[in-house]
């Protein structure tokens, strides 16, 4: 994953862990499996994926996917009034 932060970009890793019932996504999100955050909501919607998970206050990552196979991408982006500027590219895979 390619993440920007304060205009500085860098590869990243992340770690999420997805159950999907129905059009609801619910699970963690994280830099790795030690650190993650609760999804507050998670909506599938055909190869859409919408995730957003609460840091602090109203801060929040928000993240817009597509399935392709087993694989998610698509753009991660830190949000809310003091969120900071993050952004990103994700290109996940299944853990095997």
């Amino acid at each position: 994953m390619a993440m920007t932060k304060g205009g500085e970009t860098k590869d990243d890793t992340a770690y999420l862990i997805l159950k999907q019932t129905g059009a609801e996504i619910t699970g963690t999100i994280g830099p790795n499996s030690g650190k993650r955050l609760q999804i507050t909501k998670g909506t599938a919607d055909g190869n859409n994926v919408y995730i957003e998970a609460v840091v602090e206050g109203e801060n929040k990552l928000v993240l817009r996917l597509k399935v392709d196979g087993d694989k998610l991408a698509g753009d991660l982006k830190a949000e809310g009034p003091t969120a900071p500027p993050i952004s990103g590219k994700m290109n996940l895979s299944k853990e095997k």
